[in-house]
């Protein structure tokens, strides 16, 4: 009899993990189908043909050319996705805080001349930020937290009405973001949402403008003198 039990234990829970496993893998992989929906309108404005990898159910990847006249050379989005097919693990990563996330790196054309880190405020600060980079004071952005190599470029950079305005947008959906002349030239991470993606792209754009703008500045002051 406790041996028929037991067994019964084992077979209702074989189901319940299948069940949930099934569940989770349906549901990853249709919020990757409505999230490349929503990616293909962005994209077309760009390019018809992308380089596309998928990671199963966890997540997809898409890599994005820039033509001659783009503002960047490369533009690459990674969809990950919370591990649903697994419910313990989901579970825990859910309690830590975790979210699905859109990871973003760009190789624009015109390299920045400086560094540029941001977090949320309820973020422990790296001891890297804290050694490295000095935290520039900002008091139109309530959630994040900014840090530089140099002072006055980056503050120059963040009171630009755009890219002020674009960050704004993304301040509540903001993971991390660093902006630095090694290639990619910007990463930044944002929570998975149906709005955020024309919120990334208008920054995107924005941001490389200005980077063009102030290159552009440089240059014309250097032959000046």
């Amino acid at each position: 009899m406790d041996q028929n039990i037991g067994l019964w234990i084992v077979i209702v829970l074989t189901f319940i993990f299948m069940a949930c496993y099934y569940w989770g893998r349906r549901k990853n992989y249709k919020i990757q189908k409505d999230s490349w929906k929503l990616l293909r309108k962005h994209i077309a404005q760009y390019t018809k043909k992308v380089d596309f990898k998928t990671y199963g159910s966890s997540a997809f990847q898409i890599s994005i050319p820039g033509r001659k006249d783009d503002l960047f050379k490369r533009l690459e989005l990674t969809i990950a996705l919370l591990p649903r097919e697994i419910p313990l693990y989901y579970l825990v990563q859910k309690i830590r805080g975790k979210k699905d996330e859109v990871i973003v790196k760009t190789q624009f054309r015109t390299e920045p001349k400086f560094s540029l880190e941001a977090i949320p405020k309820e973020m422990k600060v790296p001891k890297r930020l804290r050694s490295k980079f000095k935290e520039i004071k900002t008091e139109s952005f309530k959630g994040i937290s900014f840090f530089s190599s140099k002072e006055g470029p980056a503050r120059l950079l963040l009171n630009e009405t755009p890219i002020r305005r674009r960050l704004k947008d993304l301040e509540k959906e903001l993971r991390f973001l660093s902006l630095s002349a090694e290639t990619p030239h910007l990463i930044f991470a944002c929570k998975l949402s149906p709005e955020v993606f024309s919120k990334i792209f208008s920054f995107i754009r924005s941001l490389g403008l200005k980077l063009h703008e102030f290159s552009m500045t440089s240059k014309r002051r250097k032959n000046v003198k």
